[in-house]
């Protein structure tokens, strides 16, 4: 790992929240600018409460500047990029917004089921993760869903249309 590559953007802050501890913006913020860089953190098989998830079994546990004050938010202000292992921000964000994601487009699997209580009309109430979403759920995650959990989806409605293929075909044949 560079050693001299910073993982935290300096517009950033560690402050209190009424929830507890959370990272905001210093200054504003462009949208697509990098806020967190994951790079060589630390790579587990499991989630932990201070994971993220960024691949199939991969969770990367960032130190307490990076990943454990990064909150949750259903409409969050910015989105785990699983590619370049950076999370960036959605949109322009304005000094004193905090900086959230949503753990559901990238948590198969809670470590810590929690109530949300975000307080968006989009709220998902229960954050225990990707699994346990309706197929509705799953879709209104769409633009900012981890590539590994859009594969599981693929995969999936790639199963489903063969078993009915199979299923017309075996009709026809009769």
């Amino acid at each position: 790992m560079n050693e001299s590559r910073r993982k935290l953007s300096p517009k950033l802050a560690v402050r209190d929240t009424l929830r507890g501890v959370g990272l905001f913006a210093t200054e504003d913020i462009a949208a697509g600018e990098i806020l967190i860089d994951l790079h060589g953190e630390e790579l587990l098989a499991a989630p932990t409460r201070e994971s993220l998830q960024v691949g199939e079994a991969q969770h990367a546990v960032g130190r307490e500047e990076t990943v454990a004050y990064l909150n949750h938010a259903c409409e969050p202000s910015a989105l785990l990029d699983c590619t370049s292992l950076c999370v960036t921000a959605l949109h322009p964000l304005t000094a004193g917004r905090e900086i959230t994601v949503n753990y559901l487009a990238t948590e198969l699997e809670m470590s810590n089921p929690f109530e949300c209580h975000c307080g968006s009309l989009q709220c998902f109430e229960k954050i225990r993760g990707f699994k346990h979403l309706s197929c509705e759920q799953r879709l209104r995650l769409g633009p900012i869903l981890a590539p590994y959990l859009a594969k599981r989806i693929a995969k999936r409605v790639a199963r489903r249309r063969a078993v009915k293929e199979y299923a017309f075909a075996e009709r026809a044949a009769i």
